[in-house]
């Protein structure tokens, strides 16, 4: 896009806030080494050239709702062992250590847990990121070495920004997760589906839909499908995608294994007190994770939960 792009500077939730505000920005990669946001209008290669470059698909506010029927209410509004910790500096698990505290589970992007990560005695669930061959190498072994009772499938296959794996063609994914999951397959480990973005077809619910259909035909078990949002803090659209994401999964559990609203602190606090009540009274709903435990993000500063992480440990 058009200047500014690439000299917007700050945080990677105002980046994401800068495209939500911005007409036909539908994706931002955000340099985490150069703090410099890019706002796209279409999905294209990767950058090239920086360390820790994130990205994001950011749908539109919407008022569409699905008309799926379902079982909603939950026999306790808890949250029970639905809250994670989505991190790369296990230390920062502790912070959620506490007697009132929600979160039970964490997981890291890769199939390695750390030591940092296992001290704090939360269950953690490997995810295969990518082929590459570093990871698909022992990939098998790794996940049943945690000792896991699920493994995640790649991250962002439907887009190439930054965190995607870039792996257009959800028939051709779904040979690729075939071929590394088969051996997983029928055994104590349940099998959660690629994590795919909250943008516009031919990503997203489309994307999850055409791997799940093709993923039938090589007679794969996926046992939970999984899905990301970042949009503007508006509840309804929401709830309006996670029910949408049970419908395009048959009815399989759902996992947000990352989600994060644009806005301000207080918007954000407040869209998480409407959000964690609902997510924890959903039984289709079994694992979600704020986005994401690392210090100087919306949960953590200066080694210390935010008013933000607060609210998303207790509330």
């Amino acid at each position: 896009m058009a200047k500014p792009n690439g000299e917007l500077t700050g945080t990677f939730t105002s980046c994401i806030q800068k495209c939500a505000e911005r007409s036909g920005c539908v994706l931002v990669d955000y340099i985490a080494d150069q703090g410099t946001c890019y706002l796209k209008s279409s999905v294209g290669a990767k950058i090239s050239g920086s360390k820790g470059v994130w990205g994001a698909q950011v749908k539109k506010s919407t008022a569409a709702a699905t008309t799926q029927t379902k079982s909603t209410t939950s026999s306790s509004s808890s949250g029970g062992n639905k809250r994670g910790v989505a991190y790369n500096d296990g230390s920062l698990a502790s912070l959620y250590k506490t007697s009132n505290s929600k979160v039970s589970w964490g997981y890291n992007w890769i199939q390695w847990e750390d030591d940092a990560f296992k001290s704090s005695g939360f269950p953690f669930f490997p995810m295969l990121h990518d082929t590459g061959a570093d990871r698909t190498a022992s990939w098998v072994s790794d996940a049943k070495k945690t000792g896991a009772t699920h493994a995640l499938s790649f991250n962002e296959p439907d887009q190439c920004g930054g965190g995607g794996t870039c792996m257009t063609d959800p028939v051709s994914t779904a040979g690729d997760h075939k071929e590394w999951f088969k051996d997983l397959e029928g055994g104590s480990m349940k099998i959660v589906a690629p994590a795919v973005t909250n943008g516009p077809a031919p990503m997203g619910l489309d994307y999850l839909k055409k791997f799940l259909s093709a993923c039938e035909k090589l007679t794969c078990q996926i046992d939970v499908v999984a899905i990301h949002w970042y949009s503007p803090p508006v509840f309804k659209d929401f709830k309006s995608h996670v029910e949408a994401a049970y419908e395009a999964g048959g009815g399989r559990p759902v996992w947000i294994t990352e989600f994060a609203p644009s806005g301000s602190t207080d918007e954000k606090v407040a869209f998480l007190k409407e959000v964690l009540p609902w997510l924890d009274a959903q039984d289709y709903v079994e694992k979600y994770a704020y986005h994401w435990t690392n210090e100087g993000s919306d949960l953590v500063q200066s080694s210390a939960l935010t008013s933000i992480g607060s609210v998303y440990s207790t509330y």
